[in-house]
């Protein structure tokens, strides 16, 4: 945030003292603030604001400017606060106002919705400990669960548990993923409270969170009907991982790396997201909101922006999750300090932040594109790195990341994935074409050095069909034939649609020879999206000169299937042998 003044440390919004000047300029950079403040009209006339260790910071018109880039040094003070100069307050606060009234207080402002006053009408933590359920359920409204849990931390032995203080315990440890030890508070409350409907069914909810963290099974259906209604499909499940690790890499900071042996199709990681946002079509005409980045030399919108604001106030609202994020790769930035909190507040890096939300995004070079923009930050999924010739697939339900093997993986083995799709030769013509400065990290591997050794008038020669292969310089198994990927499987289908069964097995033979499919090869298979409807083409054919083949085939079609599009529960309602096409598409999923 910005604010253009001659001076000023301290002020308030309907009036300013004598002593200073008035403010010229009030320009809000809506990076990290959080918008109900200001939407909701909490910040009402009378409202107090202090900056801390303010940084005077020269403006574009020759005013001076105040500049603020920590969340927690621009505070805004309750009435009472002592801070505030007793000609400003709205009413004159006394000794004989004792925890009753402050918990009248409390209790007016969340009815009207107001939480944030009701967190500031709260007393110290030392005040009795209705006055801290109290407090606690402004919080937990307010999502600052970090701040709920503190205040549940009430041991009263001798006595009955309190059924609000069990609830709300197991409510704050939900929200902050720790699924475990909401579920052993909430078999005290079922004992202690077997008749409280509410806890039985959030209870259920957590529980279920329970399963898919410790074994990775999900209501596929169920979530992507969830993500089509919502229209930011922010989906309440939890995080699986698997049987994968984080390690360093000789080459790129921190990788992903199994931890035992995998087959192809297995899951590997079902993520959440740290911080998810999400802008369609109509929101692009309404935002105006851009972060420019002069060093970078690009600009970022909508979504982006977005994603920032949220990433600093989850942090800023529940520090507990900040030793795992700030690990993540966030550009040459660095921190002045190694200070997580001040005055119990904590300290919110925003510039780090920015690097962090920007790396590894697109950046937008001229107008930004007319379409939903979907941008998140995914902590375990971030570590994978990029290889032409990826090892697992990516695939997304709403805000959920999810990874699977494509093909059998031993111990050890580093999970890679593809940051950009390739579908034909001109996409990647070099090493150098493959633009991972977004990234911060050069990369090359056999697909991108195959395309260095080529000459480009190969290249050209292997546009067509029957001249692709010989472009090559290195065998199939090691390097795929992207270029024929979709080609031949193209031929299997007319050939197979022509009723000529033997030509169509012979062309889908081709297009799994040219994805590295062999008997025993140097590398596993290439996965691609129309490897599906090839083998349900090679199904097809085989049912009229091979039947016992056929099941097979369409096995592997079903497990090509779970890898690309992350699941398999929906299969049968996409391919099928009452399709029209030998492809097996079903009409209702074309």
């Amino acid at each position: 945030m910005l604010m253009a003044l001659s001076h000023l440390s301290l002020f308030t919004f309907d009036s300013l003292p004598p002593t200073l000047v008035s403010i010229t300029t009030f320009i809000e950079v809506n990076y990290w603030q959080e918008t109900e403040v200001f939407t909701r009209g909490y910040l009402r006339p009378g409202t107090t604001i202090i900056v801390v260790e303010p940084f005077i910071n020269g403006m574009w018109n020759g005013t001076i400017g105040l500049r603020v880039d920590h969340p927690s040094d621009l505070r805004i003070l309750p009435d009472h606060d002592i801070l505030v100069p007793m000609p400003w307050r709205q009413q004159v606060s006394s000794p004989e106002m004792g925890a009753m009234h402050w918990e009248t207080k409390g209790n007016d402002a969340i009815n009207e919705g107001d939480y944030r006053c009701a967190i500031d009408w709260s007393p110290t933590a030392d005040e009795a400990v209705t006055i801290k359920l109290n407090r606690a359920l402004a919080s937990l409204r307010f999502h600052q669960f970090d701040s709920a849990l503190r205040d549940l931390e009430i041991t009263t032995p001798k006595t009955k548990p309190s059924e609000k203080a069990l609830l709300r315990k197991a409510q704050a440890l939900y929200h902050l993923d720790r699924f475990q030890e909401s579920c052993g508070v909430h078999k005290v409350l079922r004992k202690e409270y077997p008749e409280n409907t509410t806890a039985q069914r959030e209870f259920a909810r957590a529980i279920a969170r329970l399963e898919e963290q410790r074994k990775g099974i999900f209501p596929v259906k169920k979530m992507q009907l969830e993500a089509t209604k919502r229209r930011t499909p922010i989906l309440d499940h939890a995080t699986y991982i698997g049987s994968v690790s984080v390690r360093s890499t000789r080459y790129a900071g921190q990788g992903l790396f199994t931890t035992q042996a995998v087959k192809a199709g297995d899951l590997l990681l079902c993520e959440k997201a740290f911080a998810y946002a999400h802008l369609n079509v109509e929101d692009y005409t309404k935002s105006i909101v851009c972060r420019i980045d002069p060093v970078r030399e690009r600009f970022s919108a909508g979504s982006v922006v977005e994603l920032l604001r949220l990433m600093t106030q989850k942090l800023y609202k529940n520090p507990s999750h900040m030793p795992f994020v700030t690990k993540l790769y966030h550009g040459e930035h660095e921190s002045d300090s190694d200070v997580r909190e001040v005055d119990h507040l904590p300290v919110i890096d925003t510039l780090r932040q920015v690097q962090l939300s920007t790396w590894g995004s697109e950046a937008f070079k001229g107008q930004p594109e007319q379409e939903d923009s979907s941008v998140g930050v995914w902590p375990w999924a971030s570590r994978i790195s990029h290889s032409c010739y990826n090892n697992a697939e990516t695939s997304f339900i709403g805000d959920m990341l999810i990874v699977r093997a494509a093909q059998d993986l031993p111990p050890g083995t580093e999970i890679t994935s593809l940051y950009r799709p390739r579908y034909r030769e001109g996409d990647c013509p070099s090493a150098v074409a493959l633009n991972l400065r977004n990234w911060d990290f050069d990369y090359t591997r056999n697909i991108c050095q195959d395309h260095e050794e080529t000459t480009a008038k190969a290249l050209a020669t292997g546009r067509a069909m029957d001249c692709i292969t010989r472009a090559y310089r290195r065998p199939a198994a090691e390097v795929p034939r992207i270029g024929l990927a979709r080609g031949y499987p193209l031929l299997a289908i007319f050939w197979a649609s022509l009723n000529n069964p033997l030509k169509a097995i012979e062309f889908a033979s081709k297009a799994f020879e040219s994805l590295g499919y062999v008997i025993e090869g140097i590398n596993s298979p290439y996965s691609s999206e129309g490897s599906v409807p090839c083998w349900m083409t090679l199904a097809h054919s085989y049912r009229k000169v091979a039947p016992g083949l056929a099941p097979q085939a369409e096995e592997y079609a079903k497990t090509t299937y779970g890898i690309v599009v992350g699941e398999d529960e929906t299969f049968a309602e996409t391919f099928g042998w009452p399709a029209k096409l030998p492809d097996g598409l079903l009409s209702t999923a074309r």
